[in-house]
């Protein structure tokens, strides 16, 4: 499997992009915790799925599962534009790659931390900060390679924005279980 969802906010909707570049169909679960939905929501995908989530209220809050220890979590305010995060990632040196953009007026400061899947401790606490500009996007690599692929990111800003990735970066060679 190769998952990966990325989220942005429209009116009343976030436009969710799914993605499975590995070979065999991967399924993926919605679950919601701030009314969005009344039962969670299922879809296997192969190559590049889009899903609408209806958002509803002041804020949204749901999680998506994958495959393989695949996670996303996605909560915000349903109005206004502002922070957004995207992701890839290089199973050659088992790289994320997060994109912070700012779609809104104002400058915006993203909270890049680690949470987990560290060998030494001061990795455990990784944490960094980035303001970036209006119209602006900031380039951010976390490496799992000292974590057998293995990560777990949070990224915060301003108004309750958090963005949660965890998962697995495979490159073909024997693992470790998470």
């Amino acid at each position: 499997y190769g998952s990966l969802v990325d989220g942005r906010a429209g009116a009343r909707a976030l436009r969710l992009e799914l993605r499975n570049t590995g070979r065999s169909s991967a399924h993926f679960a919605l679950y919601p915790y701030a009314g969005e939905f009344d039962v969670p929501q299922h879809r296997d995908v192969r190559g590049t799925s889009q899903w609408t989530v209806p958002l509803t209220g002041d804020a949204y809050r749901f999680t998506i599962t994958g495959p393989n220890g695949f996670r996303r979590e996605f909560a915000g305010p349903v109005l206004g534009r502002g922070a957004e995060v995207s992701s890839s990632v290089d199973h050659h040196d088992r790289d994320l790659h997060l994109t912070l953009r700012n779609e809104g007026d104002l400058p915006v400061t993203f909270t890049v931390r680690s949470l987990g899947y560290a060998d030494e401790a001061d990795l455990r606490d990784w944490k960094r900060e980035f303001k970036v500009k209006p119209g602006r996007s900031r380039h951010v690599v976390h490496s799992a390679a000292d974590a057998h692929g293995w990560y777990d990111i949070e990224v915060t800003a301003g108004r309750g924005f958090r963005r949660r990735l965890m998962g697995h970066i495979e490159n073909g060679k024997p693992s470790v279980s998470g």
